[in-house]
Formats: C-alpha cells, structure tokens, sequence
C-alpha cells in the first residue's frame, strides 16, 4: 500500500469507530475500585480511571486490578493490615 493509501484506511477507520459511538455501539466508561470494610461497608479508600472505551474487554479488567493495587500499596505503606475476600 502507498502513504496515500495507508493514510485514506486509517481515517476511514477512525470515521467508522466515532460512526460506531455516535450510534450507541460503545461509550467512554470508568473504573472505579472501592475499598470494603470487615463490615462490607465502604471505607472511603478508592481509585477510580475514567475516559475507558466501554468495549475494551480484558483492558477494563486489568485496569480495576491494577486500582485495587494501588489501594492495597497505599494500605500497606501507611502500615494499616489488610486481608482480602472475594
């Protein structure tokens, strides 16, 4: 393929994916990870990530892990114990 053509292919790519947002297909979504309490009660502690495509599968998942790290690193560096349960 040319410049030209590799050029031509991607905008149209880019038009089809906005054509695809306007027409409801997927939206921009958020992770949001919140911390429970022994009483399942929220503390407080969260993390959030925002401007998500709301149809990027595994990458939504990977995002909500990598949030509840951070909280539990927060936890453990300000010396609090912490225990997980499903």
């Amino acid at each position: 393929m040319t410049a030209k053509q590799v050029a031509a292919r991607a905008a149209e790519e880019d038009f089809n994916r906005l054509r695809r947002f306007c027409e409801g297909d997927w939206a921009y979504c958020g992770v949001v990870v919140e911390l429970l309490g022994d009483d399942d009660e929220p503390t407080g502690d969260s993390e959030s990530v925002w401007g998500i495509e709301s149809d990027a599968g595994d990458y939504l998942d990977e995002t909500a892990h990598e949030c509840a790290g951070e909280i539990l690193a927060r936890i453990s560096a300000a010396g609090h114990g912490v225990h997980a349960h499903a």
